[in-house]
């Protein structure tokens, strides 16, 4: 059986490894998160670059709506 003196060592070096662990995944899920809103910002810039002259950005279509000149009247 190991002395008592070793198990506190081992279990305060377990304690401090969490401590570093929880740490470390804090860090990563904060870049994850970063690195997720600059990729939707590359995405947007990349579409508006590419899309055909007139076409409306996502973000416009998604929230406005247009009406054809057509209209249906009763004399049609």
């Amino acid at each position: 059986m190991a002395p008592k003196n070793t198990t506190s060592q081992e279990l305060r070096e377990c304690l401090e490894r969490l401590k570093n662990l929880e740490e470390e995944n804090r860090q990563l899920r904060e870049s994850s998160w970063t690195f997720g809103e600059l990729a939707e910002r590359l995405n947007v810039l990349l579409w508006q670059e590419r899309r055909p002259e007139g076409m409306m950005r996502p973000e416009q279509r998604s929230c406005t709506v247009e009406f054809s000149a057509h209209t249906v009247s009763d004399k049609d």
